[in-house]
């Protein structure tokens, strides 16, 4: 039992010392990977920007151009009702008038 526990550690600290290092990044190479991330980063960072000023803006002209349209809506409505409004008054008036004559006698 003690051999075969010996075998398996020897084995054990062998393949430790045999470990591949070149797998390992150097520090400079660390280095370059975070300048390179960190450009990027900058880069999306401007593109992002461009993208959202540009959808502001658009979103911008989409609503005064709605605005425009349900302003020009509104108006429309308010003249259309004053169509039949007046009309409607006018007729009220004259009912009223008329009503008011013959309890008057005339």
């Amino acid at each position: 039992m003690k051999e075969k526990l010996a075998e398996i550690l020897t084995k054990g600290i062998l393949e430790s010392r045999e470990y591949d290092f070149s797998k390992l990044a150097t520090k400079e190479q660390l280095d370059a990977l975070g300048n390179s991330t960190k450009e990027q980063m900058e880069s999306l960072r401007g593109s992002v920007k461009e993208q959202m000023e540009s959808l502001r803006n658009s979103v911008k002209e989409q609503n005064e151009s709605l605005r425009g349209e349900l302003r020009a809506e509104i108006a429309n409505l308010q003249a259309h009702l004053l169509k039949w409004i007046i009309p409607l008054l006018l007729t009220i008036m004259v009912m009223i008038a008329t009503m008011i004559l013959k309890m008057l006698g005339y």
